[in-house]
């Protein structure tokens, strides 16, 4: 037996070995194919500028970072017999200093083709401003009918630059790719691959740990993950991030005795401001974040920022991105780890809080492990978004209710203390999560000394989450529609114009199914604009099954089928009312669908389903932990790898 043990440990030892140094080689060739060369792409040739002629003049504005080594020009010939050359120079700035100049004999220019530009070693000498242009114009052999075409996108493809001809600006861009390399990136990137480097090994490690627990390994792998992703979506790409951002820092404010806010107006300390990014970030963000990184605080003076609206939420939803930004206040740190120090306290608090939840949990552990692994939850997670704090506060309710319902075999009053005060906490911040009390009536009546105590838990639970929202009632929640000038349906409007309404309910969950699918998982991130491979949805849905399939050696948990149809109950009450509020608030009256709703507000109810999908009672010989962890590692990597490509090319 022994001798068995340490073959298995060698074994489990070379498994490590040989899977770190595949992530290695796929972590190197990944860098090499998509970042050791940039390229910034602007568009597809979908319409044309016109036949670069001698009378015309044609220039693009863009930005160039210094270590570019050439531009590339999508030009046409339409096989035409060309006479004349081009001239095509680059010049920088409003001044219109000439930097470099090509001059390009047309018969050399082929059909529907790149043409390079090669750049001077030296081109940006000196230079610190990246804003030129391309000017491009033909010679006096250049004649209509014997000259080179010049694609452009039809739309505005390219955000830093504007085209123009003979000094008029034109919608769209032309169509042309910058390559450049860069330091930053490829340091940014080699800290994505130690994190998740850093990650494989600890979790053979933990495994390796006959003794370890999921809740160990769900913290380790959340928390890396969740750095990855605050570097790889920097501040203010998550949905919504700009408001919660400014929401949290008020907060901040009453914490130290700081400014207060004037209606949508909060006080910033200055510097703080360089931590904010945008909602479409780019590579010169990356480049921009690694700089300020190291960068001394300068100015304390605090200036007053605008938004749309503060939410109005209760003062503890924003609680621990308060404790991150008041933190780095404190420590006197600059705006970009200010700012990080926020969304790193949120990533932490879910990880803490949802740690508890798997521990409490009955059964089902593995479930809340994969639905927190999800590219969607964590992306959340490690954001100022107030979707964390539901997140966690579901997520434990969840697991509080089940410890009673299954695993606690007397229960009191004083058992349902805990679960109404996360129940409290949680439904001010969206009512549409009030179903979730419906898991109270499943708590057995047996279990009491008198069934009458049952009812009475029931009664306090519903009890604390009206009282809170009555004492919370005195606050405004603004709420600002998509469009203000728009009409929108009232409930009376609805109760007259039933057939209608209902039909409005049928085609939205028809036609948004499968994209209500991929915005729970994580297909697109971001402000739902960087988009994911397709593999990561068909894993995702993977790994959530496996979560679900019970090993041998764990207990079976009788699961009645009424605890599963009010499962099923509470989770269609949360999508209902979501899909009832945004129709409500979102939804002008002339739309045929349902506006506003993203597969994000489903994942607090998602653990419901899947313990329902758990009473099909699957089993396996061996426990699935392992493959949820690693499924759900891969997932995060692909992710990961694929939106700092995507976000350093644009």
């Amino acid at each position: 037996m022994k001798i068995l043990k340490k073959l298995s440990a060698k074994g489990s030892l070379l498994a490590a070995v040989a899977c770190a140094v595949v992530f290695l080689l796929l972590g190197a060739e990944f860098y090499d194919n998509n970042l050791k060369e940039i390229r910034i792409f602007s568009g597809n040739n979908s319409t044309v500028v016109g036949e670069c002629v001698a009378d015309t003049a044609i220039a693009q504005t863009l930005k160039i970072p210094p270590t570019a080594n050439r531009l590339t020009l999508m030009l046409a010939t339409y096989q035409r017999e060309l006479a004349g050359q081009l001239n095509i120079q680059l010049v920088h700035g409003p001044e219109n200093t000439l930097i470099q100049e090509w001059n390009i004999p047309n018969e050399t220019i082929g059909d529907n083709q790149y043409y390079v530009l090669e750049l001077k070693d030296d081109f940006s000498h000196g230079i610190t401003d990246d804003r030129y242009a391309l000017v491009i114009q033909g010679d006096s052999l250049c004649k209509p009918g014997s000259s080179p075409t010049i694609w452009q996108s039809s739309t505005n493809t390219y955000p830093d630059g504007d085209l123009y001809v003979n000094g008029q600006h034109i919608e769209g861009d032309l169509c042309f790719e910058i390559y450049y390399q860069s330091k930053p990136l490829a340091s940014i990137y080699v800290l994505i691959v130690a994190i998740l480097f850093l990650l494989l090994i600890g979790s053979f490690c933990l495994f390796s740990r006959s003794n370890c627990s999921i809740e160990k390994v769900f913290v380790l792998f959340v928390v890396l993950l969740g750095v990855a992703y605050m570097v790889v979506f920097p501040a203010e790409s998550a949905p919504d991030e700009d408001r919660h951002i400014i929401s949290a820092y008020n907060v901040s404010n009453l914490l130290l005795g700081g400014p207060e806010a004037e209606e949508a107006l909060v006080y910033f300390r200055e510097d703080d401001l360089t931590g904010l990014y945008g909602e479409y970030p780019n590579a010169n963000t990356y480049m921009t974040m690694y700089a300020q990184v190291n960068d001394a605080r300068e100015n304390g003076d605090y200036v007053l920022v605008k938004e749309d609206f503060i939410i109005q939420t209760p003062a503890w939803t924003y609680l621990p991105q308060a404790i991150g930004i008041s933190l780095g206040r404190i420590l006197n740190c600059n705006g970009t780890i200010t700012i990080l120090l926020g969304r790193f306290f949120s990533l932490l608090f879910f990880a803490v809080v949802t740690y508890f939840s798997i521990k409490i949990i009955p059964f089902g552990k593995k479930i809340l492990f994969a639905v927190s692994m999800l590219p969607m939850t964590l992306e959340l997670a490690a954001s100022y978004s107030y979707d964390t704090m539901i997140l966690a506060l579901s997520f434990l309710y969840i697991a509080l209710m089940c410890r009673l319902i299954y695993e606690k075999e007397v229960l009191a009053i004083r058992d349902i203390v805990f679960p109404t005060i996360v129940f409290a906490l949680l439904a001010p911040h969206k009512y549409v999560y009030i179903p979730l009390l419906l898991l109270s009536v499943l708590l057995p009546s047996e279990k009491y000394r008198a069934k009458k105590e049952k009812w009475i838990s029931v009664g306090i639970l519903f009890g604390g989450m009206i009282f809170v929202m009555l004492l919370l009632s005195g606050k405004q929640r603004v709420y600002l529609p998509g469009d203000v000038t728009a009409e929108y349906r009232t409930i009376e409007y609805c109760l007259h114009h039933v057939q209608e309404v209902v039909g409005i309910y049928i085609r939205t969950v028809m036609l948004n199914a499968s994209y209500y699918l991929s915005t729970m998982v994580g297909m697109a991130l971001g402000w739902l604009e960087i988009p994911m491979p397709q593999e990561v949805l068909l894993l995702s849905v993977v790994n959530l099954f496996l979560a679900t399939i019970r090993a041998d050696s764990e207990p079976k948990t009788l699961i009645k089928n009424s605890h599963c149809f009010t499962f099923i109950l509470c989770a269609l009450g949360v999508f209902g009312l979501t899909l009832t509020a945004m129709l409500l608030n979102w939804t002008p009256i002339w739309s045929t669908l349902i506006l506003g709703v993203q597969g994000r507000y489903f994942l607090p109810v998602l653990p419901l389903l899947l313990l329902c999908v758990r009473k099909m009672d699957i089993r396996s010989g061996k426990d699935m932990v392992k493959p949820v962890a690693y499924i759900g590692f891969l997932v995060n990597t692909m992710c990961l790898w694929h939106g700092f490509v995507f976000v350093a090319r644009r």
